[in-house]
């Protein structure tokens, strides 16, 4: 009897995310945080995030273009899924009770929640594009409050 017990738990924490192969949920409220963390897609979000951000470098200083790869590289390194997986899960849960969680499992298993996932990432780039493009021509005057900081002595080491 036992052992039919084990068998579902098992196979359940197996199944809850093929890329974090090292992390096991706890019980259900993990489980569904887990669940929601899976259908958010947010190994594939981070890795996009990253490329968002490497990009944005570049355009905003084409100097770094040549350092690309470095970034990448880096990035790949100290912002493995495996390890950010477990973090992910726990900022759920604390966000969320387990209703809410199973409420918005709900809504990212229905055609628009799937959407809305698979949209998130190009609405995301193009709002961080559309805010750069907002603060670029004012960038100078960003530039001279804070000299003028500075020089006024309002800064502390």
């Amino acid at each position: 009897m036992r052992t039919l017990v084990l068998i579902p738990a098992i196979l359940l924490a197996t199944a809850v995310s093929a890329t974090a192969q090292n992390y096991v949920p706890t019980d259900s409220h993990d489980r569904a945080a887990a669940e929601l963390v899976d259908l958010l897609r947010l190994d594939d979000q981070t890795a996009a995030s990253i490329d968002v951000m490497v990009e944005s470098m570049v355009r905003q200083n084409p100097a770094m273009a040549q350092f690309r790869d470095v970034f990448v590289d880096f990035f790949a390194e100290y912002m493995k899924w495996d390890e950010l997986y477990p973090q992910y899960v726990r900022l759920y849960r604390e966000a969320y009770t387990e209703a809410e969680l199973r409420e918005l499992i709900a809504f990212y298993k229905t055609p628009v929640g799937r959407k809305t996932v698979e949209v998130m990432p190009r609405l995301m780039q193009e709002g961080a594009q559309i805010g750069q493009q907002q603060i670029a021509p004012h960038l100078p005057e960003l530039q001279q409050r804070i000299q003028a900081r500075i020089q006024s002595g309002g800064v502390q080491p």
